[in-house]
């Protein structure tokens, strides 16, 4: 992406992939979670390497860290976040039901953010854009690439896949 002009690239990490709720009560969260840090490590190498790229500027999006700042949030919906419920699903597809307040939860399924989670990335995403954009000098405006946010949900579902198959074995 670099050598095809990109100069501002975002790159998010992974959220702590062991405390979703279609994977916290699984022998295998602890697994989850210490596969999603191996990952975020090589992520923070990478946006490292990136920024050392002639005129590139690489800056980490750390989903990892609004997850666990969410779910560490006490008391429930105060704080900057305003969830009151960050360790269940929203949605009860086994049930068919929707809670009252998706707002209100950090979680919408089993695995992904609700609409107001994702308000809250895309605001940091935002920032971290808008700071890039005002510390540098550059031949033309661009906005910044943002990777990562679709191999934020395929490889959390790869991760998951082969923890459940795991544990069908």
């Amino acid at each position: 992406m670099i050598e095809a002009g990109a100069r501002r690239i975002v790159v998010g990490n992974l959220p702590p992939l062991g405390q979703l709720p279609a994977t916290r009560n699984r022998d295998s969260a602890v697994r989850l979670d210490r596969l999603a840090v191996s990952h975020n490590q090589q992520v923070a190498a990478l946006v490292a390497e990136l920024g050392q790229r002639d005129g590139a500027t690489a800056r980490l999006l750390d989903v990892n860290d609004l997850f666990e700042r969410a779910i560490a949030s006490l008391p429930l919906g105060t704080g900057e976040f305003n969830f009151t419920n960050v360790t269940e699903a929203c949605l009860d597809a086994q049930r068919e039901t929707i809670c009252a307040n998706p707002d209100q939860y950090l979680f919408w399924d089993g695995i992904h953010p609700t609409r107001a989670a994702h308000e809250r990335i895309s605001e940091v995403a935002l920032s971290l854009s808008v700071a890039m954009s005002t510390t540098r000098e550059f031949d033309r405006p661009a906005a910044p690439v943002l990777l990562g946010l679709g191999g934020l949900i395929l490889g959390s579902l790869a991760a998951i896949a082969v923890a459940i198959r795991a544990k069908k074995r």
